[in-house]
């Protein structure tokens, strides 16, 4: 009998709060194994709902082992509610589970938080490294350094863009490392990417292959001097360069760093000048390498580019672009002199790249709206 009044006592208690017991119980379980909730499949990890009709709760989960990286609850509030209420009750919260090893990473600013930018977003760090290392990685961490992460993070997001609502988050980072080994057991792609097996061809010295120097589905090897232009987008000193440009770019994949993108830029004082030149490189590749060189094409009737296809098994493209300095996105990283009018570039990528990339980056983070 006393059994029993105790058990209807409790389902009280959790029907008056739900979400304040909820919370607390799996901030408890946060980094473990989770056997008594009900969980989606995903193809990169598992999720659990639950709703109290004020506040909805989303648990995720390792693929394999349940162990729960991540605790996501929305609810309806006012920005100032947020700001003076729900970041000093969830701040206090994250101590009593993660300790007063603290930092404060975002402060109340504008910030990038699962693919969508938000006006006013907190961060803090729990038992982690001092070095911070970059605004990438407010949802899981450095990539490059993901064999070091450890600890907790909490984020806040006051006005969520997408539902009006504050968001509050908690990350288990090695958790997050356990869901990507995970996946990884199960996933080809992801295998032959992080053993490097993904080169197009087997001549990784040819111009082609690796251009100016840097190889086509191979991991990306920083020369001694480069920089980081946003998430994994590199300003590089080639190991080959070439008279006619002055700048030179990599993109590489989130988790393997693998190279799926190499371009050379130069600037021209007008459109003319730029497809002369641009234009004796594609028909000087397309002598040299065969393929398909497709004519010229204008893109929003200002911006010109030129495709050399089906070379290297029809894994490698070549494009030449001509576009305004004012279309050009990576004109303010360039080295100007003059009156330049038109940026040149000349891209070497992997035709089906946006394939393994985006299962890269859907293993780091599948809560982006992409990886649904």
């Amino acid at each position: 009998m006393v059994r029993l009044i105790f058990t209807v006592l409790t389902v009280f208690v959790l029907i008056l709060s739900p979400a304040k017991a909820s919370e607390d119980y799996y901030l408890g379980k946060l980094g473990k194994p989770v056997g008594d909730v009900y969980f989606k499949e995903f193809k990169y990890h598992l999720r659990g709902h639950y709703s109290d009709g004020l506040t909805d709760i989303n648990l995720y989960a390792t693929p394999i082992s349940s162990s729960l990286y991540g605790i996501e609850l929305w609810m309806h509030q006012k920005n100032r509610k947020c700001k003076d209420q729900l970041v000093p009750y969830y701040r206090e919260l994250a101590i009593k589970y993660f300790g007063r090893d603290h930092n404060i990473i975002v402060n109340g600013e504008e910030q990038m938080v699962d693919g969508v930018l938000h006006p006013s977003v907190y961060v803090i760090d729990f038992n982690r490294s001092n070095e911070y290392v970059g605004s990438k990685e407010i949802d899981v961490g450095s990539t490059r350094r993901l064999s070091k992460l450890s600890g907790q993070r909490l984020i806040v997001i006051c006005r969520n863009k997408i539902r009006n609502a504050a968001v509050i988050k908690f990350i288990d980072f090695k958790a997050v490392k356990r869901r990507i080994a995970e996946v990884y057991k199960n996933n080809p792609v992801l295998q032959n990417l992080l053993r490097g097996n993904y080169a197009p061809s087997e001549n990784n010295d040819s111009s082609i292959q690796s251009p100016f120097g840097i190889t086509l589905g191979k991991a990306f090897e920083p020369a001694s001097i480069y920089s980081v232009i946003e998430n994994d987008l590199y300003k590089i000193e080639p190991p080959v360069s070439h008279d006619i440009f002055s700048d030179y770019y990599v993109w590489s994949t989130s988790l393997s760093d693998t190279v799926y993108d190499v371009m050379g830029v130069k600037l021209f004082t007008d459109q003319l000048q730029c497809r002369i030149v641009m234009n004796s490189i594609t028909e000087s590749l397309h002598r040299k390498l065969g393929g398909k060189l497709r004519p010229w094409m204008t893109v929003d009737d200002i911006t010109h580019d030129q495709v050399l296809e089906k070379v290297a098994n029809d894994k490698i493209r070549i494009k030449a672009e001509c576009t305004p300095s004012s279309k050009f996105v990576l004109i303010q990283t360039l080295v100007r002199d003059g009156q330049n009018e038109f940026a040149g570039s000349l891209r070497f990528y992997l035709k089906d790249y946006w394939q393994f990339e985006d299962v890269e980056k859907c293993t780091i983070n599948p809560a982006q709206r992409a990886c649904y």
